[in-house]
């Protein structure tokens, strides 16, 4: 592939990466004037209409994901015949580069970058969507200017939507990365999410002992002892390590999938409870770049009255006894488009361990309901999702006042208070 220095209006700052689909580079949008990863396929592939039916493919499934530790995909296009996609820029180094310099991390890193990664995965399946490929590689590390670390899952190119149920059909060719490979996968068989959770579960081992569970020269040794080798006692490699952590990572790397944690956020608890960390949730740090609307969509209401309370004409008359109509005058506030839905109340939930809503069976998401209103839940939950909505974002989030909500819900037009 040659040296480019355009790609339509992006500008080639320099290559930052390159593989089998293509090169990576650092470019420059100069219509948005920002900052972006753009991914060019390799020109065989460009010229394969089945490989870039499948990359578009790939680019629609992950642009639907909107997750604060998920990259945003911005855009896919083809410039004269060569086909691109376009991501956010994530700046610092990757899990590896982290890990070769670092060796072993501390337990509070372990966590974070755990929480983190799990609140990504969980919200990934939650929307019928499976990554394949988790390894040191794939997730990029930042560090702010207090020392907190802010994780994001980088490149979903083996992701594929699950066709109406939690499984995905294996193709004829084993895909992935055999160091952080599960037993199904290895063995071509048909994957779930819970391949996905043994792959973070390697992570885990290797960011407490510094070392993978299985390591050899040939890749389908490695793939083999998945299938057939129990992974030697993490506090073998590491000694420091409590006796808790152990059972944890080993239940984690169960060869059968029914017998690993069933949620990356119950995996990301346990090893904080067997670390012996406290379990409050701690403030999350969120850097945003300005073009990353993950956020609630909000709309201004102006200031002035309204009448708030019951209306007569439309009312029962106890009802209007009980709220009587009066004038109430409120400066101009702005306030979420849409409700908060299952999907987004689980970010939180996985995030911070709070309860999760009472039609939640077993903590999860009901089947097909992740795009719905989360419900069941009471005041005091509403606000602790407000307080970490802020924390994360670093924007004063709050719930609205009964007055904020009820002229939201009227309108300028006299609709009935719903």
């Amino acid at each position: 592939m040659q040296d480019i220095e355009h790609l339509g209006k992006y500008e080639i700052i320099a290559e930052i990466g390159r593989g089998g689909f293509g090169i990576v580079y650092k470019a420059w949008d100069t219509t948005l004037e920002r900052t972006v990863a753009l991914k060019a396929l390799a020109p065989h592939h460009s010229w394969d209409p089945e490989f870039v039916r499948r990359f578009y493919q790939e680019a629609k499934a992950v642009a639907r994901l909107r997750h604060p530790h998920i990259v945003t995909v911005h855009e896919v296009g083809d410039e004269d015949g060569q086909v691109y996609m376009a991501m956010e820029h994530i700046p610092g180094q990757t899990l590896t580069d982290m890990l070769t310099a670092d060796g072993r991390l501390t337990p509070e890193q372990i966590v974070d970058i755990l929480t983190q990664l799990a609140a990504a995965l969980d919200y990934a399946h939650s929307q019928g969507m499976l990554h394949r490929d988790i390894n040191p590689n794939n997730i990029m590390v930042e560090v702010d200017g207090q020392g907190q670390l802010h994780t994001t899952l980088m490149d979903f190119g083996l992701v594929k939507i699950l066709e109406g149920s939690q499984y995905v059909k294996s193709t004829t060719r084993v895909m992935g990365t055999p160091d952080y490979m599960s037993p199904e996968q290895a063995d071509g068989q048909a994957l779930d999410f819970r391949s996905d959770l043994y792959a973070l579960g390697v992570v885990a081992y290797r960011m407490c002992t510094g070392q993978v569970p299985f390591s050899a020269s040939s890749p389908l040794v490695i793939m083999r002892w998945h299938l057939d080798k129990v992974p030697p006692s993490p506090r073998a490699l590491n000694p420091e390590l409590p006796e808790k952590v152990d059972a944890v990572l080993l239940r984690a790397l169960h060869k059968e999938p029914g017998a690993r944690y069933q949620r990356a956020g119950e995996l990301a608890i346990e090893l904080k409870r067997a670390f012996g960390l406290a379990l409050e949730p701690k403030p999350l740090t969120r850097i945003i770049p300005p073009d990353q609307p993950f956020e609630p969509e909000l709309i201004l209401i102006p200031a002035g009255e309204f009448l708030m309370g019951s209306d007569p004409a439309k009312d029962s008359e106890a009802y209007e006894e009980e709220f009587p109509q009066h004038t109430v005058y409120l400066s101009d506030y702005y306030i979420a488009k849409t409700p908060v839905t299952n999907a987004q109340y689980w970010d939180f939930v996985a995030a911070t361990s709070h309860k999760a809503p009472e039609d939640w069976e077993d903590g999860k998401i009901p089947y097909g309901k992740s795009d719905h209103p989360v419900a069941n839940m009471d005041w005091d939950d509403a606000v602790a999702y407000c307080r970490w909505l802020a924390e994360v974002t670093g924007k004063p989030y709050r719930l609205p006042t009964e007055a904020e909500w009820e002229k939201a819900a009227r309108g300028t037009d006299g609709r009935i208070y719903p």
